[in-house]
């Protein structure tokens, strides 16, 4: 199955994060090998669609530094 999706690539996961965090708009996403920001809608749209890819973000550690995580969606 190909979806159509509007995407911007990025050269990195915290490069995506912080296009996220300053605009506001989207989330980053690992998908197809690459790190990519999409809307809100585009990324449902991936998960009914049952299309394999990652949320990516940032969480704090217990040391104040943080840490890049992904989240499997549709990885089965």
């Amino acid at each position: 199955m190909t979806i159509e999706y509007h995407a911007i690539t990025f050269p990195s996961a915290s490069l995506a994060i912080q296009h996220v965090n300053a605009s506001g708009v989207g989330r980053a996403i690992f998908i197809d090998g690459k790190y990519r920001v999409v809307n809100e809608a585009d990324a449902r749209r991936l998960e009914v669609a049952r299309i394999p890819f990652a949320y990516v973000s940032e969480r704090p550690r217990p040391d104040g530094t943080w840490r890049i995580v992904t989240v499997p969606v549709n990885d089965d």
